[in-house]
């Protein structure tokens, strides 16, 4: 049989084992033949909220330990309306006579009142009888305290890590956990909405004195905002619900995949591995497990780019050619002589231009055909870009 224990009890609980032992000796009795392991971490649900609390594990070989033949089973409450059988240890079956049996003592042969009686176990025989206090010393031919010890310590072992005194105690010795499908799910729409922001880049922002106000979220290490999604349900509602869609569920399982796919080449990849195969995340893991988002996200664009046709410098420069464009991407920016637009335009084979220009108003997505002029040739992390200018284009119906 195997028992939880919460780590801070494990010398308690060691001493109280090692001391029924010692009372055992000298009787016609067993030893509790019992292991211990090492400390470690488990998740416990405490108030709806996951902690993650040190516990050890105690297995007993003979958790039914019997002196001079007899083991202790229950205690039985008396009442009008039906017996409650207490503390029932062991996987022994209680007859149904004893649910609902008066206060009769099968020692002293009496039925007198009393709240409790006691019911005891020959492993031997396979009986069962049901003793009051007075007599149950008597009965047994020994000090039944030392049975009854026994049996207050194993149905303490069970029942410990449901004992709202202990998850109190634990609650307070956790440390807050919350599930890493929730968690990344969560930072998957914040930062689709907001952006990704690493903690480094949250230090160096209020390093250079800049202080919290309300677009914080803009500048706040994303691993902290998604922690704090679930302290303030109602202003999340949105972020909530798009969670729970699913697309996110189909984004989130691509993720995992990719984590666990990946080849573990520093200690940042073992790290991210290692927080989505014990599936959950703290407080001082929450920057660490959003940035798994964040990476992917630019491993996505990377491959979209390495995906992308070559692009090649066309044209001579300063000669004025046919052209046939899709405009990819419009981008104002303030020039000199007022707000200008930056096109970033492609050829049919894949070649990129570049077109700053205030004199004509081209939509993404659309195909011109037309003239221009070639200014330069340049290269953009490792892209080759033609620059035009003196474009006149029609679009393509």
């Amino acid at each position: 049989m195997r028992y939880t224990i919460p780590s801070y009890k494990r010398k308690q609980i060691l001493n109280k084992i090692e001391g029924l032992n010692k009372r055992i000796v000298g009787m016609d009795g067993q030893r509790i033949e019992y292991t211990a392991s090492i400390d470690y971490e488990k998740t416990i649900n405490i108030n709806d909220t996951d902690m993650l609390v040190k516990v050890f594990d105690i297995d007993v070989t003979n958790p039914m330990v019997s002196l001079n033949g007899w083991s202790f089973l229950a205690i039985t409450e008396h009442s009008k309306k039906g017996n409650i059988i207490l503390k029932k240890l062991y996987d022994v079956e209680i007859p149904e006579q004893y649910q609902n049996s008066d206060t009769y003592c099968e020692h002293c042969n009496t039925n007198r009142y009393r709240k409790y009686t006691y019911l005891v176990y020959n492993n031997d025989t396979k009986e069962i009888h049901q003793v009051g206090s007075t007599c149950l010393t008597a009965y047994l031919g020994f000090d039944a305290s030392l049975l009854m010890a026994h049996a207050e310590l194993f149905t303490h072992l069970k029942t410990i890590m449901d004992d709202d005194r202990e998850r109190g105690r634990m609650n307070k010795r956790g440390v807050e956990t919350q599930t890493i499908e929730n968690f990344l799910k969560l930072a998957i729409v914040t930062i689709e909405k907001y952006g990704y922001v690493s903690a480094k880049k949250a230090r160096e922002y209020y390093a250079n004195g800049n202080e919290l106000h309300e677009d914080s979220i803009y500048h706040n290490a994303t691993g902290y905002t998604v922690w704090g999604i679930n302290y303030n349900k109602k202003y999340w509602k949105h972020e909530l619900e798009e969670a729970k869609t699913d697309r996110i569920n189909e984004i989130y399982t691509k993720i995992i995949e990719w984590v666990k796919g990946l080849e573990t080449k520093s200690d940042y990849i073992r790290n991210i591995q290692i927080l989505v195969d014990r599936g959950f995340v703290t407080y001082k893991t929450a920057t660490t497990a959003a940035s798994i988002i964040g990476v992917y996200n630019m491993n996505l664009q990377k491959n979209k780019v390495e995906d992308r046709k070559i692009s090649n410098w066309f044209g001579t420069i300063k000669e004025r050619i046919d052209v046939d464009l899709t405009l990819k991407r419009k981008t104002p920016f303030e020039g000199k002589f007022g707000v200008s637009n930056c096109y970033v335009l492609e050829t049919q084979e894949g070649n990129v231009a570049i077109l700053f220009t205030a004199a004509v108003n081209l939509e993404e997505g659309k195909r011109y055909v037309g003239k221009a002029t070639v200014v330069k040739h340049t290269e953009y992390k490792g892209l080759k870009q033609t620059v035009i200018n003196r474009v006149k284009l029609n679009e393509v119906e």
